[in-house]
């Protein structure tokens, strides 16, 4: 609401000392309602004298609502995080809450997404609504819950040589398999030095095939 003095005419024949107003605000908390505004004048002789005026603040403005549009997405992260926009609305008075809900819907190789964006202007009670139509299609393979030569181990004795643990893998979209693809013992320079090395790969139920993670496990003695 206004701050200045600009629009205030005051007339004295002496002169005018001290202008100034203050508000009494009446207002939800959606900005609208009432502010009371008292101007005070004193002259130079020490007179004073008041004049209130009534401000009322209605919205006039509707607001903008901007959603994202239907999207297809891969499946190379969790269903609550993919990347398929945000919604925005631009308002001046209203104040808006905001809810997303979900309908899943399993597909061959991903998932069927009907997203819906809820906003509910807790000023006049009233929502809008929008639905999103997002397709998820699994073309991304499993990927290794631990890094790369992270499971590689060492044992002092040729007999103490095990086969150790595998790793595993996620998938976003569908369940996955972890298989060996190789294990082969290679003897080392000394008659008790051997190193077994295990190759691994994740394949998930639509064929999607994750890069080779290699275990090395070596004897030292």
């Amino acid at each position: 609401h206004p701050d200045s003095l600009t629009a205030v005419v005051v007339d004295d024949n002496c002169g005018i000392d001290t202008l100034f107003f203050s508000d009494v605000e009446n207002l939800s908390m959606c900005n609208t309602g009432t502010i009371t505004r008292t101007f005070t004048v004193i002259d130079v002789s020490g007179f004073e004298t008041t004049c209130t005026q009534i401000i009322t603040t209605v919205d006039t403005t509707t607001s903008q609502f901007f959603f994202p549009p239907d999207t297809l997405v891969g499946c190379d992260r969790p269903l609550d995080s993919l990347l398929v926009g945000e919604p925005e609305v631009i308002s001046d008075c209203e104040l808006f809450g905001l809810n997303v809900s979900d309908d899943i819907f399993p597909i061959p190789c991903g998932f069927k997404i009907y997203r819906t964006y809820t906003y509910l202007d807790w000023c006049s009670g009233q929502d809008t609504s929008y639905t999103q139509f997002i397709k998820v299609e699994d073309n991304d393979p499993p990927v290794w819950d631990q890094p790369l030569g992270s499971l590689d181990r060492f044992f002092l004795c040729e007999g103490d040589l095990v086969k150790p643990p595998p790793p595993t893998a996620t998938d976003y979209c569908t369940p996955d398999s972890v298989d060996v693809i190789s294990d082969v013992m290679i003897p080392g320079d000394c008659p008790h030095h051997f190193m077994r090395v295990l190759v691994y790969s994740a394949m998930d139920t639509c064929g999607n095939v994750s890069e080779p993670f290699t275990i090395n496990a070596e004897s030292k003695a």
